[in-house]
């Protein structure tokens, strides 16, 4: 109950703040949102650095405005991109956590989903009020993967990641992401360009597969 009301006197307080309280409040989150370009993903680029979330939402957010204009269906293209660019803000005080975790122990997923749902709230209430709450909806529209806006930006998601793992090189894997690209028409939504670009990748996994050395026969 204190905890409900403290949230309340939060929100309240964000709703009569002056403009410099408003930059003061916008740069603090700017010096937390900096942790997203910190904090590293499981995939490597292809001069062997690690991936930064940051790198990822900026390369997904590329690509959704370069596929907009071959989507079926009208999207509110700018929800759909805040939709991208937050999707992954939790990982500001949450971290990052590889899917070949979070998708085969039980465990993990739940701690995944308490902390992001944590962090969320966190994050709803370090930002002034309409910013919060916008933030706040946009992440749960993309978790719960519940309109066309956001069904498009997992798609993307999973796209990019792909295209990321296959400029990492073959190598850098581990065997469970073996698979990972034949999972990519799951998600494309039947729409044509989707489908071609997870083609292509699915193509250059395959090349790569074929290209592993076996060994000598004896």
């Amino acid at each position: 109950m204190e905890q409900r009301k403290d949230k309340m006197e939060k929100s309240i307080v964000r709703g009569v703040m002056t403009s410099i309280d408003t930059a003061m409040m916008l740069r603090r989150f700017m010096a937390d949102a900096e942790m997203l370009k910190k904090e590293l993903r499981h995939s490597s680029l292809s001069d062997g650095r690690m991936e930064s979330v940051a790198d990822h939402v900026w390369r997904m957010s590329l690509l959704g405005i370069m596929i907009v204009p071959y989507i079926s269906q009208k999207l509110d293209v700018l929800r759909f991109l805040k939709i991208i660019i937050v999707h992954d803000l939790v990982e500001i005080y949450a971290g990052d956590m590889p899917i070949t975790e979070s998708s085969t122990n039980a465990k993990s997923k739940k701690i995944k989903e308490a902390s992001e749902k944590k962090a969320i709230e966190k994050i709803r209430v370090n930002l002034p009020a309409f910013v919060g709450d916008d933030i706040y909806n946009l992440w749960w529209e993309y978790e719960s993967n519940s309109t066309y806006e956001s069904k498009i930006a997992h798609a993307l998601d999973k796209i990019e990641a792909q295209a990321q793992h296959n400029e990492a090189g073959i190598e850098t894997w581990v065997e469970e992401e073996y698979h990972f690209a034949y999972k990519l028409p799951n998600y494309t939504m039947n729409e044509k360009i989707l489908e071609d670009i997870a083609s292509i990748l699915v193509k250059e996994v395959d090349n790569m597969l074929d290209n592993i050395k076996q060994p000598d026969a004896i």
